[in-house]
This record gives structure tokens, sequence and C-alpha cells, in this order.
């Protein structure tokens, strides 16, 4: 519930709406003309780099990102993930397919927040494993007996 509140020509603030003394705050602030932030401040896992810089520094052509941030449960509410995708070669980006593989461990919790977290997000699915094993084999025809 911590939000940002912006005004031409002025810093912008962060305020804590959990808050009783910063609601009095952002009410002052949105009569001043402050705007709020549709979205709580969030914590930035990457830097967004351009995908002329991911390529010509990077060597990066496909973007995987592997981060962590490590938070209290209690500061957290509604957690969400934003992606972004780079537009290539004129393919529109609203057409691309996300795949994102989520990792939480919250050794404290009580219940299975495994389930929780499924019926809330109803949009997420388990991920189904498969594990598929091949043997390949070489023959040079001119060593057979």
């Amino acid at each position: 519930m911590i939000f940002n509140f912006y005004k031409k020509g002025s810093k912008t603030k962060k305020l804590n709406l959990l808050e009783e003394s910063d609601i009095v705050k952002a009410r002052m602030m949105l009569n001043e003309g402050y705007t709020r932030a549709k979205f709580p401040a969030s914590h930035s896992a990457k830097h967004t780099w351009n995908e002329t810089d991911l390529r010509a520094k990077d060597f990066k052509w496909d973007t995987v990102v592997k981060k962590y941030k490590r938070m209290k449960g209690s500061s957290l509410l509604n957690p969400a993930l934003t992606l972004r995708a780079i537009d290539r070669n004129g393919f529109n980006a609203q057409h691309i397919k996300y795949h994102v593989a989520i990792t939480i461990e919250a050794p404290k919790y009580v219940g299975s927040l495994y389930d929780i977290i499924l019926q809330t997000y109803k949009n997420l699915e388990p991920i189904q494993l498969r594990n598929i094993n091949q043997i390949l084999q070489r023959f040079d025809k001119t060593k057979v007996n």
C-alpha cells in the first residue's frame, strides 16, 4: 500500500496508505494537485536496456531473467509481477506468450501456501514437469565387423 504521488515541477513522494498520518498527507497532496500512481510502488528486478544494447553489449537475443527479492510477508499486499516484451522486427509484443516460474519460500507459513496461491490467482498453472531421457548412439560403419 505504498504509492508514489506525482506533481509536475515537484519531487515525487511515497506514502504508505496503511498509516493514518500518510493518509492525511495523501488527502492534502491530492487537494494540492498531486496524482496518485495507479499501482503501488514496487521493487524493480532488472534495469531495462534497449534491444540494441542487449545485442551489442550483452550478446542477448531473448531475455531470460533470474532474480530474487527477499521481503517480509507482512510487507506484501496483493503481490503482482509485471512482464515486459521487446518488439522485434515489427512483431507486436502484445501477442507474445509468457512463461514464468516463481519460487516462494515461507517457512513460517501455517497451511498450504501453494493451494491458497492457486485459488487466489486463477490464471496461474502448476508446472507439469516431464522428464525425457534420450540415448543417442552413433555407429561407424567402417569399424563394424
